[in-house]
């Protein structure tokens, strides 16, 4: 990968100049952030908040800049130091501005390295209000933000471990059945555990193992499922099961067999259960039902008294396909009625 090339060639690098000046080989002391996973972890966490801190940084160069032109316009005599005995005067904005990036270690306190202003002197409350603006806005407010983003940044790395730790305990990298899913399910005693079912049912390295015998198999040679199971990879479809396992499904409790009852069964169950729950609560209907009932009874009372008339009988044929052919059989049965009414006078 292009992350390992980077670091052993940075390394190469590091040992053969190592070789010519021994300073170089403290440098390959941090070559433990790619080994540790935890500072690997803390490293992504700095760069996920690269932005925000690459603006903090340019108010640091802004904030310089800012305090090196007004301290040369208003005190030029305070940007001066002394070396080895000698006095260094500052007298351009650049070099104040180095001489005030440099001295950020003081953390906002001004008068650890510029010339302190006298008491009762003309310049010692403008020079009282510029070293507190410096110390709130440096000392507190940026060093502070840091601060937050570093915590912050340590936070989420270890929220996002505790995460990953959480998901490689209890979620199958196969078909991602969860460890509770997988106890709720109260298998037979002999049926294997959460930890067999993830470590040897589901075993990743047999599913790899899969997949490169497959690219090594000659096509030609492909079973049926290794024909199936090729074009789902290179369809980029998915082949591999999905929260279910042989276990769970030998015993009915998920997959095919679950679902292997006979629909007649399920149907005339649903049936019953509808029109129970239906007459039982709708007291409309039940009504309906019984006036219907009446209808019918009266009809065939109708139809036995007058069964030598022919027109009659075409008529009840007329109405059997009607009934069969129409939902709303209580208007159609009332139009019947009429008809045999009418022909049996």
């Amino acid at each position: 990968t292009k992350p390992f090339f980077r670091n052993h060639l940075l390394l190469q690098v590091l040992s053969i100049n190592g070789f010519q000046n021994t300073t170089y080989f403290t440098l390959m002391l941090f070559d433990i952030v790619n080994l540790s996973v935890r500072l690997a972890n803390i490293v992504q966490a700095l760069a996920f908040h690269r932005d925000s801190l690459s603006l903090v940084f340019y108010l640091f160069i802004a904030t310089a800049l800012t305090y090196a032109s007004f301290g040369l316009e208003f005190f030029p005599e305070a940007f001066t130091t002394t070396h080895d005995g000698e006095d260094i005067k500052f007298d351009t904005v650049l070099s104040c501005f180095w001489f005030v990036f440099y001295n950020y270690s003081s953390r906002g306190n001004l008068k650890a390295f510029l010339d302190k202003a006298k008491p009762k002197s003309a310049d010692w409350l403008p020079r009282l209000f510029f070293d507190t603006v410096f110390f709130i806005w440096v000392g507190i407010i940026l060093f502070t933000t840091i601060t937050a983003l570093l915590v912050d940044a340590l936070g989420k790395a270890r929220v996002d471990q505790a995460k990953r730790d959480y998901e490689i305990r209890n979620v199958c990298f196969i078909c991602g059945m969860k460890r509770t899913d997988y106890d709720d399910y109260g298998l037979k005693r002999g049926a294997p555990s959460y930890d067999d079912h993830c470590n040897k049912d589901h075993d990743p390295w047999v599913y790899i193992s899969y997949v490169a015998y497959l690219n090594a198999k000659p096509h030609n040679k492909y079973s049926g499922i290794e024909t199936f199971v090729k074009s789902q990879m290179d369809k980029g479809e998915t082949w591999v099961p999905s929260k279910t396992s042989v276990a769970l499904e030998a015993e009915g409790k998920t997959g095919p067999e679950k679902s292997s009852k006979p629909n007649s069964d399920v149907s005339s169950k649903d049936h019953n259960e509808s029109g129970s729950s239906s007459s039982d609560h709708d007291p409309s209907s039940s009504s309906s039902n019984n006036s219907l009932k009446q209808e019918v009874k009266e009809m065939r009372e109708m139809i036995k008294s007058n069964s030598n008339n022919s027109s009659l009988k075409q008529e009840v044929k007329e109405m059997r396909e009607m009934i069969q052919s129409n939902s709303n059989l209580k208007e159609d049965i009332k139009e019947i009625r009429d008809l045999i009414k009418s022909n049996s006078t």
